[in-house]
């Protein structure tokens, strides 16, 4: 491994490490948020049917976080992908092209909190 590749490794590695914890992090936020939309939904029917908007606010965040989530679960599993048996990013620029080919099509698609995501975490990453 040349001295480049290995300065890469060692900006990627903290970035991978750090999208876990936040995947992590996420994950136990969205079950909380589940129990609070369960919870509106019960004090929803107890009030007679007339608690719409706290209800549909509590399924919008939900929603919303769980997307998120959902996208950092497939970015964790695309840097695992890239990943060789010792813990290195062996195919940094594959890494690098698929996660910007996902951007563009999220883009395309109009699901722009997708893309927001993922550039965020591609902006972390070096420059191949």
């Amino acid at each position: 491994m040349t001295n480049i590749e290995l300065d890469q490794q060692k900006n990627i590695i903290p970035v991978f490490e750090e999208l876990y914890l936040e995947h992590d992090k996420i994950s136990h936020h969205v079950s909380g948020l589940g129990w609070k939309q369960r919870n509106e939904l019960v004090t929803h029917v107890y009030s007679g049917y007339n608690n719409h908007e706290k209800l549909n606010a509590a399924k919008t965040l939900w929603e919303k976080t769980h997307t998120q989530m959902n996208v950092l679960k497939w970015l964790c599993d695309l840097f695992i992908k890239h990943r060789d048996l010792y813990g290195y990013f062996t195919d940094y620029k594959g890494l690098i092209e698929e996660m910007e080919g996902i951007i563009d099509q999220a883009i395309i698609m109009e699901r722009y909190e997708i893309a927001d995501t993922l550039t965020m975490w591609r902006n972390k990453l070096p420059n191949p």
